[in-house]
């Protein structure tokens, strides 16, 4: 969808009961806002085009965190917080990453050697 077609889409109610089972919250007033906000910013840096919405389960380790360290095996439970992004093609190899707490990030997936310069980076 558009951008305006998915902001008519989120204003319409039509996500309602998604973002309910999400944030685990009969109101959702605040979290509609926080998609509406994501996507007028990517539409004011990237203009208009075909985005999307994904959206990860935050979690917690409650026993062991790396499956390596721990022969397979973790007890972990999923949050009612959850990581957002909203995303649009480019239509070529660049992927251009944007929080708000951290600086621009470009990656060209063309190139998929190992960079030196890019260790301890995001």
């Amino acid at each position: 969808m558009n951008c305006k077609e998915l902001e008519e889409y989120i204003l319409s109610g039509k996500l309602d009961e998604i973002l309910k089972k999400i944030t685990c919250k009969e109101e959702i007033d605040a979290e509609k806002q926080r998609y509406l906000s994501l996507l007028h910013e990517a539409f004011d840096l990237y203009g208009d085009g075909d985005y999307h919405f994904v959206s990860s389960p935050g979690r917690s380790e409650i026993g062991g965190n790396h499956t390596d360290h721990q022969h397979g095996h973790v007890v972990a439970a999923g949050l009612n917080i959850d990581n957002l992004a909203v995303v649009k093609a480019s239509g070529n190899t660049i992927v251009r990453y944007r929080d708000r707490a951290y600086k621009p990030i470009r990656v060209d997936l063309s190139d998929l050697e190992i960079n030196q310069k890019e260790y301890n980076t995001s």
